[in-house]
């Protein structure tokens, strides 16, 4: 069970605090990908006297760890703040026994963080009963061996309501991109390229990335994974891509053994209209390179409805179908499969609804259908056999 993980500024080293419930490990190594690995720090104890704790755990340089100690054998129990030296790349495999070293001057501080060059950090003060104050220090780390606290004044807010509390004023400036970003992998793909009106279709995006800080090769099955992204839709009448929203991995659900982010339909409604284009874009992070958007369609076949109004020898064929505008198309059933016999236009009657006839005509009995002729807005619509 991990509990922090800290990462030096080079981006070289790494250190890890964990637990198996009854001792706390930290470890710090050289981040390598080789078959044998440097040589690493391992401090474990599960006394009470010096059991390692979360509340600070951060990389004052390159290579010099400084976590918390806490001592809860004594009353009130007193937070250690030590430092850890992680061993060179260079050293030999095998687990070296560590041997942290406490910074007096930074006893009880907690929550330590970089800050503009140097760090700040918290000091309760104990009435005997509870932590009912604290103070916020600046800690100078310019020189690791004479690492000193000074208080400056400032009062925490929310008194002893929380154990972790980040001041406004004094908020750490954001992160730096990384500038050997990582190669992006992103995945687009729906669950269907083709729904009946008003149904819609699932999607799956993601983007893997390569962990491995010495740049070799990507391995799908061990990369790291974002879910995060932009979606957006286009379709026939707009000149751009308009946005859905972001994309996260927090509602995955499957549809077979097919895992889907969500569902792909119009901003407002939970259906499709027509024929439309998603696109799924990665912008790139902290630590990975953006990604060419990737486009998935979508058709859409309209819902034909055919009626008959027949008068002595003569039949008039008519109906409406789910789209704007287009042509209909009558097919008559023959031995060589269905052909056709003549087409309309169909007469727009709204955004998706058109209105199509045939008029009156003398049509042998046969079986008949209506098809529309698919175009860029929709794919084709197909209504039910009928007889005459």
């Amino acid at each position: 069970n991990v509990l922090s993980l800290a990462v030096s500024p080079n981006g070289a080293n790494a250190s890890v605090l964990f637990t198996n419930g009854s001792t706390n490990r930290v470890r710090s190594a050289f981040m390598s990908t080789a078959a044998t690995k440097p040589g690493s720090v391992q401090v474990a104890s599960s006394s009470a006297a010096a059991m390692p704790k979360p509340s600070t755990f951060v990389y004052l340089d390159d290579t010099t760890l400084l976590y918390s100690q806490v001592d809860s054998s004594v009353t009130p129990a007193v937070i250690h703040n030590v430092t850890l030296v992680t061993p060179p790349e260079a050293t030999p495999a095998g687990t070296a026994a560590g041997s942290p070293t406490e910074v007096a001057a930074l006893q009880d501080l907690y929550d330590v963080r970089p800050n503009a060059g140097t760090f700040w950090a918290w000091k309760d003060a104990y009435t005997g009963t509870t932590w009912n104050s604290t103070t916020l220090y600046n800690v100078d780390a310019t020189d690791v061996a004479a690492i000193a606290a000074a208080e400056t004044g400032t009062t925490r807010a929310d008194g002893a309501s929380t154990y972790s509390y980040v001041p406004v004023a004094n908020t750490p400036p954001e992160l730096i991109p990384v500038q050997n970003k990582a190669v992006a992998h992103p995945y687009f793909a729906t669950s269907a390229s083709l729904v009946a009106y008003k149904k819609r279709a699932a999607y799956s995006s993601y983007n893997l990335y390569e962990t491995d800080p010495l740049g070799g090769a990507f391995v799908a099955g061990s990369a790291a994974e974002t879910d995060r992204g932009l979606l957006s839709y286009y379709f026939d009448g707009m000149t751009t891509y308009a946005p859905i929203g972001s994309t996260s991995g927090a509602n995955v659900f499957a549809i077979g053994s097919r895992w889907y982010n969500g569902w792909a339909q119009l901003p407002g409604r939970t259906y499709l209209l027509k024929n439309t284009w998603f696109r799924w874009t990665f912008p790139g992070d902290f630590f990975t390179a953006a990604a060419a958007p990737i486009t998935r369609q979508i058709k859409v076949t309209p819902v034909v409805a055919a009626k008959k109004s027949v008068s002595g020898r003569y039949t008039t064929l008519y109906g409406t179908a789910t789209r704007a505008g287009g042509t209909a198309v009558m097919q008559r059933l023959t031995s060589r499969g269905w052909r056709t016999v003549t087409t309309a236009v169909l007469v727009k009657k709204g955004s998706y609804l058109s209105t199509y006839t045939f008029g009156r005509r003398a049509l042998p009995k046969a079986a008949y259908r209506i098809v529309t002729v698919a175009d860029r807005g929709w794919a084709a619509g197909v209504s039910a056999a009928f007889r005459l």
